[in-house]
């Protein structure tokens, strides 16, 4: 689940402000008590096995009418068994295996009484079938991406475009709120779905379209949907109204783009990399998509993204068209499509191990950028990763895997997120690429279709590589926190060593550990680098490093694969000169470049800098030193901002052209901006 924040190259920085501005109002660390209570995996009565829904939707009343039949085994003795049902549904009438039985419904819970030949474990599987209504404009709770349960879609003046629709959202427990159902995350059923609707909509829902009849007496049409293999029950959905639909198959898997009415357009720029994305993870995981067919529906009133299986919804809002530049919309639509494996094809049993779900689609998307945008862009979206939860961090600190918290809507801040996402980063760092996405192919392969726990990936790696992680997850994932890190250097020449004093400074009060890391480095000399890791495990450590020369610059973690906080490092001008020919990390080159432009510097010198940052032949360094500089705007550097705006790549173009337009008017600069926008 993602919420919408925009195309920004890292789409979920607003939501994790928001999530942890609300934690802070609340006063203190919401993960501790007396906020936050013990949330232990819910215990199950029975053993949920398939659900068959048949519905009606009358959209003059905004409601709807049908039944459900849920078929299931005790996995206990019991004379009654639990639906979880809000009180907004109206339930007439409940069988059990075609026998009317008494029922209860209230405090939105749904208690059903069973005849005493089904009421053993052990026995044949039998089934419940509940009549029932929705309340008209039945109130309904918000949720991450837009209201929870069945959420009509109004046209009013301010949106004319809007039409009557309808979507549902499950996560995390919203689907209880349009079906009687067990709805939480540890048991997977398969699904089946009829649901008779007007005669000019559509209806997406989960699995392979079956069919679609037309009802030509009562103007309606009824979709049938079905889903053979299991999902947990908040995945179930159903979206609905007047839109445009074009279909296409990818390895023989049905796909739908499906966007309201009159929206069509905006289809190929907003999806054409799915089939791109498909191919991606399905070959970096060894496992194919796992489901019959892939929706990607797009409706009014609804926020980022939702990972119904097989099914996602999107928002309206995130929609582009083609002159919104390259593929606006892969981030979200990567983050969702990463969830069919990670959420879906395996699901966290319970909202403590929700990482498993986001933490794992945070990092499926960053690795879609990489492979489609390249290095810089995925260090760039780790950047922005880090700084989000940074952010959080200073409010409030947790392990990322607890059960104890206020609500289960609060686990999915940037903890889980973007931290979640960088431990996986620092995990395929430690283990390599090789080891790491074989092992995650194994975690799937053993546990699909199935709840899990952090555990069970912990085992996956044993077992397949034969690595035993826990020591990595029990202090990355288990704990809060994270390392502080600061060092300083020096060159022993008699030794012929290079000595790092290295500390950690975190405040080790709330749980945070002093950490146990093989820390990398970078010797840089000329335009040659040496690189290695180091044993990094005390609060404050000394090491020493063979080297013959002195380096121009060290660099500790010159990848920035290490959850870690940096402190203020002072590199003297030579360093960063050194940085800027060979670091290895275009985000230390960056810092490099801009520390070497200071307002106080001369023509000259800002002049010869950015010369070298173009000699570097980076396009995506040039146009962030661009766009980051504060001292570009000077007319003594007209000339090599004028060479700039013919550089091939075009956010490197963009970036000068903006540089030129705050400069002091020239008849060349506007003769040549002018070219641009009238440029066909």
């Amino acid at each position: 689940m993602q919420s919408n924040r925009g195309p920004a190259p890292y789409l979920l920085i607003g939501l994790f402000v928001c999530l942890s501005s609300i934690a802070f109002a609340q006063g203190g660390n919401p993960f501790l008590p007396p906020q936050a209570t013990l949330h232990p995996e819910r215990d199950r009565e029975y053993d949920l096995q398939h659900v068959l829904l048949r519905l009606k939707i009358d959209e003059k009343n905004r409601t709807f009418a049908g039944s459900v039949t849920e078929t299931l085994t005790p996995l206990r003795k019991v004379s009654a068994i639990h639906f979880d049902a809000l009180d907004s549904l109206q339930v007439s009438g409940v069988s059990v295996s075609g026998r009317q039985v008494p029922f209860e419904h209230s405090k939105n819970s749904l208690s059903v009484s069973l005849p005493v030949a089904v009421q053993s474990r052990g026995g044949l599987p039998f089934t419940v079938t509940i009549k029932y209504s929705l309340k008209p404009n039945a109130k309904t709770s918000s949720s991450l991406n837009g209201e929870y349960g069945f959420h009509w879609i109004d046209p009013n003046k301010f949106t004319p475009n809007k039409r009557l629709a309808f979507y549902t959202q499950g996560e995390t427990e919203g689907n209880r709120g349009w079906v009687p159902i067990y709805d939480y995350p540890n048991d997977k059923a398969t699904t089946e779905t009829y649901i008779e609707a007007p005669a000019s909509w559509f209806i997406v829902g989960n699995g392979r379209l079956m069919g679609i009849e037309n009802n030509t007496s009562t103007h309606t049409r009824t979709f049938h949907w079905k889903m053979t293999q299991p999902h947990s029950t908040y995945l179930l959905s159903l979206v609905g109204g007047e839109m445009d639909v074009v279909r296409d198959t990818w390895q023989g898997v049905d796909l739908y783009y499906c966007v309201p009415k009159g929206e069509g357009g905006m289809i190929p720029a907003s999806f054409g990399d799915t089939k791109d994305m498909l191919t991606f993870f399905s070959n970096r995981l060894g496992v194919k998509y796992p489901w019959p067919k892939y929706a990607q529906t797009c409706s009014f009133d609804f926020g980022g993204g939702m990972e119904n299986v097989s099914a996602t919804t999107l928002g309206e809002g995130s929609l582009v068209e083609r002159r919104s530049g390259i593929w606006p919309m892969a981030s979200l639509n990567s983050h969702e499509l990463a969830h069919q494996w990670f959420g879906d094809l395996i699901t966290a049993k319970d909202w403590g191990h929700i990482w498993l779900n986001e933490g794992f689609a945070t990092f499926f998307e960053q690795i879609y950028i990489e492979h489609s945008r390249g290095k810089d862009a995925y260090e760039r979206e780790r950047e922005g990763a880090f700084n989000a939860y940074l952010g959080e961090s200073r409010r409030y600190k947790r392990a990322i895997v607890t059960q104890y918290y206020p609500n289960q809507d609060a686990m999915f801040d940037s903890h889980t997120y973007p931290k979640g996402g960088l431990v996986l980063h620092m995990l395929r760092h430690t283990l390599g690429d090789d080891d790491f996405f074989y092992g995650l192919g194994y975690y799937l392969r053993k546990h699909g279709y199935h709840p899990v726990d952090t555990n069970d990936l912990i085992r996956s790696f044993t077992e397949s590589v034969g690595r035993n992680m826990q020591p990595f997850f029990d202090q990355w994932v288990y704990k809060p926190g994270h390392p502080v890190v600061d060092y300083t250097w020096k060159y022993d020449e008699g030794n012929q060593q290079v000595v790092i004093e290295i500390n950690q400074s975190q405040d080790t009060k709330d749980g945070t550990p002093i950490y146990n890391i093989d820390m990398p480095y970078q010797f840089i000399s000329g335009s040659n680098s040496v690189t290695g890791t180091f044993s990094f495990s005390q609060a404050k450590q000394t090491v020493k490093l063979d080297s013959k020369m002195k380096p121009d610059a060290v660099v500790i973690d010159p990848g920035h694969d290490i959850l870690m906080e940096r402190k203020v490092h002072t590199y003297s001008v030579s360093e960063r000169q050194a940085i800027l020919r060979a670091g290895n990390s275009y985000l230390d080159r960056r810092a490099a470049a801009l520390g070497l432009m200071l307002p106080e510097d001369s023509d000259e010198n800002i002049k010869a800098v950015l010369e070298a940052v173009q000699k570097i032949n980076n396009p995506f360094l040039l146009s962030e030193v661009l766009n980051r500089s504060n001292t570009l705007a000077r007319p003594a550097l007209r000339d090599v901002l004028r060479s700039i705006t013919k550089n091939s790549d075009p956010d490197v173009r963009t970036a000068a052209i903006n540089i030129l337009g705050r400069l002091p008017k020239d008849d060349s600069d506007i003769k040549l901006l002018r070219g641009y926008v009238n440029d066909t």
